[in-house]
């Protein structure tokens, strides 16, 4: 499975968006720990609400906050 993409390289999909912020977190769920199953962690990026849908469009999804 591998590392996945980094939020620097991740950030190339939003050419044209503003993003306010980047981070690498945890999606808050338990995952099992066996070579080559998902890690749970994944790329966060802040962008102005007026681009949501543009984002959207592009395969990224809005996180809700819990």
């Amino acid at each position: 499975m591998g590392k996945g993409l980094s939020p620097e390289e991740m950030e190339k999909q939003l050419s044209g968006i503003r993003v306010l912020s980047r981070d690498k977190r945890s999606d808050g769920l338990m995952h099992i720990q066996v070579c080559g199953q998902a890690t749970g962690m994944i790329n966060v990026f802040e962008i102005p609400n007026a681009s949501l849908k543009e984002a959207e469009g592009r395969g990224f999804k809005k996180l809700e906050r819990r």
